[in-house]
């Protein structure tokens, strides 16, 4: 029924009511449906918000793993050198690149031949032997006149003698002197022999020397030396190499690294780094660590130090270099840091001063997984390179950074080259600091740009490293015998990588100790220019025969006969 105003003047209180009632309830209806459709617009206006968020999250997380499958393939099949085209950067500018700045990144430089390494030739090398070849009858063979010498000619000749083991039996003859002799006593006599290197053992000071340089200067698995005997007639097996390394260290080997150790802890800068190694001997356990400690390359007394460890805690650090007061070179590993409060209750004493190659690296690998780093390493008109650079600026700052550092790095060559000493080198990287010029502008950068990364990806992973290590990273400008990086300790380190590629593993943890102290004395022969297996067995055969002035025998000592020294020194 319509319900007109004449209809509603007929209709009685109860009708009124109830009609009331209804139209309330059908606007009740109403606006509960009207809520609903309200917050249904709200939930799906936040979903579509958290939907956005997930997708934007996703975008990252992509981005990043993208970024690592880059740079795992790079690290496999690209290029390993850091190096790219090097350009002169020594101008204070601002974050954002101008033309000139762009036109100093993008120079492209002649490709001109590397030269190559110089090594010695064999015509260089000294003879072992020189033989004459003569006439013995002077006389011509046609006529019978005497014939005169002239220039001789001469000509070289490389000959490989196979390795051979020679079994000498020692037959000491015991003599009795009846006249001293009684019934109570017999008096005898010994003839004077060579003294044994370990007690009822026929190994001589150069097997020993020969297994040990073997294992750990060539990285030669014990069961491969086990068959090398075997080739030459002689069954000496893995397990007996093994006992004789390991009493060679007992005796002999441990008592040099201690005293190098010791001299260690007085150098002004000491380089550490570590590499993990597997010791089956510990249940659960599957990293271990070696660590090295290495004085500097141009200090008097060169030597690298290895010690096994089964972490990898910043306690080790402490122990390490208890009551050092120098400079530490190494990585920003955390347990090289002097500002944590574990060190600050233990007072540590050193000056941590962190790598710029590592640094470096963050930057390089930022630079590897860019999308458009294949793109613009294509293009090989300047013009082309900067206007690219113009449309790309976020790559572009990545790569301004990295050849910012190369700068450095380009400083320390010209110091090298003049030949400055510590104390002019320190003034000429102060200066370059003071004058505001390329690691000042390094830094201004990092803080300026480093919002503009994800936090997670590698050139944000780059910018936040620069920033958070500041401290430590100019460090090296505190004395001129700081190097600016830490490749000395990581070529020192490579050695033992490639060795325990070969045997994968440490059967025991004493067996990783011996390990440790058998690369500390090879490697510091060979950081001396000296023959390693003659030196050490020249060190063993002066050990036995009593020698006990230690310090005349260590590898930098200048006590050690020419013989087992090296006339190659590039080794």
């Amino acid at each position: 029924m319509k319900k007109t105003t004449k209809n509603l003047k007929n209709l009685d209180k109860n009708q009124l009511i109830k009609m009331i009632e209804t139209l309330s309830t059908d606007l009740m209806i109403k606006d509960e449906k009207l809520a609903i459709l309200e917050d249904n617009e709200k939930n799906l206006e936040l979903a579509n918000e958290e939907l956005t968020k997930s997708v934007k999250i996703l975008e990252n997380q992509l981005s990043i793993y993208i970024e690592q499958i880059k740079l795992s393939q790079a690290s496999k099949f690209g290029k390993k050198s850091e190096k790219t085209e090097q350009i002169n950067i020594f101008d204070e500018v601002e974050a954002n690149l101008d033309e000139t700045i762009l036109k100093e990144m993008t120079a492209i430089e002649a490709n001109n031949p590397k030269k190559k390494k110089k090594s010695k030739k064999i015509k260089d090398i000294k003879a072992d032997e020189v033989i004459h070849h003569t006439i013995e009858n002077k006389q011509c063979p046609n006529c019978g006149d005497n014939m005169i010498e002239l220039k001789s000619e001469k000509y070289d000749e490389i000959k490989y003698i196979p390795g051979k083991i020679k079994k000498i039996t020692h037959v000491v003859h015991v003599y009795k002197c009846n006249t001293c002799t009684s019934d109570d006593e017999l008096v005898t006599f010994k003839a004077e022999t060579n003294n044994k290197l370990f007690y009822k053992s026929p190994a001589s000071p150069s097997i020993i020397a020969h297994v040990v340089k073997d294992k750990y200067d060539l990285s030669l698995p014990l069961y491969r030396q086990e068959q090398e005997f075997d080739s030459l007639g002689y069954d000496i097996s893995r397990q007996t190499i093994s006992n004789w390394i390991a009493a060679a260290d007992n005796d002999y080997f441990a008592r040099l690294v201690e005293l190098m150790e010791n001299d260690l802890l007085k150098e002004k800068v000491i380089h550490m780094d570590e590499t993990t190694v597997n010791d089956l001997s510990i249940k659960n356990k599957s990293k271990c660590y070696m660590w090295l400690r290495a004085s500097c390359k141009d200090s008097i007394k060169k030597m690298a130090i290895y010690n096994y460890f089964t972490d990898r805690k910043y306690e080790r650090v402490s122990e390490l270099l208890t009551g050092y007061k120098g400079y530490v070179v190494s990585d920003a590993y955390q347990g090289y840091r002097s500002d944590i409060s574990n060190y600050q209750k233990q007072e540590c004493l050193y000056k941590p001063s962190f790598c710029w190659a590592h640094a470096r690296r963050k930057f390089v690998e930022a630079l590897q997984v860019n999308p458009c780093d294949k793109e613009y390493k294509k293009l090989k008109k300047q013009e082309e390179r900067i206007e690219y650079l113009k449309e790309h600026g976020g790559y572009a700052n990545i790569l301004r950074l990295k050849l910012l550092i190369d700068e450095l790095f380009k400083l320390e060559k010209v110091y090298q080259k003049a030949k400055y000493n510590h104390n002019e080198i320190k003034e000429e990287r102060n200066k370059d600091f003071e004058n505001g010029s390329v690691i000042s502008e390094i830094f201004k950068m990092a803080s300026e740009l480093k919002s503009q990364y994800q936090i997670k990806s590698k050139a944000g992973e780059a910018f936040t490293y620069l920033e958070n290590n500041k401290k430590y990273l100019l460090t090296y400008l505190e004395d001129g015998e700081i190097p600016i990086e830490n490749n000395h300790a990581e070529r020192l380190i490579k050695p033992f990588v490639i060795g325990r590629k070969n045997f994968l593993f440490f059967n025991t943890s004493n067996g990783a100790n011996v390990s440790a102290d058998a690369y500390s004395i090879v490697q510091s022969a060979k950081l001396n220019h000296l023959k390693v297996e003659a030196y050490l067995e020249y060190v063993l055969t002066e050990m036995v025969n009593g020698n006990t002035d230690y310090i005349s025998l260590l590898p930098y000592s200048n006590s050690l006969p020419d013989k087992v020294r090296s006339n190659i020194k590039s080794r």
